[in-house]
């Protein structure tokens, strides 16, 4: 079957399976917060947040027809970000509700660097499982994206192999990114299901330390070796690196004003897909995940700056790629 064809066939250009929180940015935020009775700050917002969820609004507002699936509470914000998904254009009817379970929720403090921590209540996230999701809808998307590993308690591991593995057998493109290892499981409780991917998107903290490794070819080197066809390592400010068994490369981020990094590599897994959907080149859909990374640490929040595709296009037409050291 022709990309074309599963394109006209299939519901979802990509279903996006994993966190959905409510975020709740607080800026600016220094490091005296807890030297003082009161911080006066600029803002307090109530935004969607979470890797899937973010991932989900970039997509549609890219252009893309995306499904997402997760789980939420039965409480004021899990309707809220309902609501908020919807508006998007997301299609939110596979989101599970959970009556037992508070609709995780995250606190960002934001820096006036653009830098933040989190306090984050996972809520609902910890409860959803293989047992949430219904396998077949896999039949109906062209890309599957996992986000993300290590952040889902009941899901990683097995749970996730298993959704790669049905993923595969209906011919439908396998990605995901991670999370810093919450719960300690370890490289080992994961290869499995890295082993399913055809593109793996870390951030190079969180890829050193599943590996071990410092230097990231090294560390790519060591991803490819338990099956992942394609890794790509966010670099932050740096752009990414890219490898597979036929090339490896860095590409070069876009100059960007830095207000707030929150979701900007949840932006930039986005845009890879969004160039994947459009079946262009690898290279091709690195700059397109470069500039939608880059886009969103505009403004504050982790999918407030991303309107349209025709916008990004717009913004890599007239924005210089910044000058990079490729030894990392």
């Amino acid at each position: 079957m022709r990309d074309s064809e599963v394109n006209i066939n299939r519901e979802y250009d990509v279903l996006c399976i994993g966190l959905i929180n409510m975020n709740m940015p607080v800026r600016p935020v220094d490091k005296g917060v807890f030297d003082r009775d009161v911080t006066m700050v600029d803002a307090i917002d109530i935004m969607p947040g979470g890797d899937a969820m973010n991932e989900a609004i970039t997509l549609s507002r890219l252009g893309n027809r995306v499904g997402l699936v997760g789980k939420i509470g039965e409480d004021i914000f899990g309707q809220m970000l309902l609501e908020m998904t919807s508006r998007a254009g997301v299609d939110t009817k596979y989101i599970c509700k959970d009556k037992n379970a508070s609709t995780s929720v995250c606190v960002m403090l934001v820096n006036q660097d653009g830098s933040r921590n989190f306090a984050s209540h996972r809520g609902a996230n910890c409860e959803f499982s293989l047992e949430d999701i219904d396998l077949s809808i896999l039949k109906q998307t062209k890309i599957v994206n996992i986000g993300s590993i290590y952040a889902l308690k009941k899901l990683d591991g097995e749970g996730v192999e298993t959704i790669l593995l049905e993923a595969r057998k209906n011919g439908v493109i396998t990605c995901a990114d991670m999370m810093c290892d919450t719960y300690g499981k370890g490289f080992a409780a994961i290869k499995g299901a890295l082993g399913k991917l055809d593109y793996f998107i870390p951030s190079y903290d969180e890829a050193a330390a599943i590996t071990g490794e410092t230097r990231v070819e090294k560390i790519a080197e060591k991803l490819l070796d338990v099956g992942i066809k394609n890794v790509i390592i966010k670099l932050g400010a740096k752009g990414c690196f890219v490898s597979n068994d036929k090339q490896s490369f860095y590409e070069a981020p876009y100059e960007a004003e830095v207000v707030d990094t929150t979701g900007a590599g949840d932006n930039f897994v986005a845009g890879f897909l969004t160039g994947l959907n459009m079946n262009w080149e690898l290279s091709r859909c690195i700059e397109l995940a470069n500039a939608v990374g880059s886009l969103a640490v505009g403004k504050v929040g982790s999918n407030g700056a991303v309107h349209s595709r025709d916008q990004v296009m717009e913004f890599m037409k007239n924005t210089r790629k910044i000058n990079i050291n490729r030894s990392i």
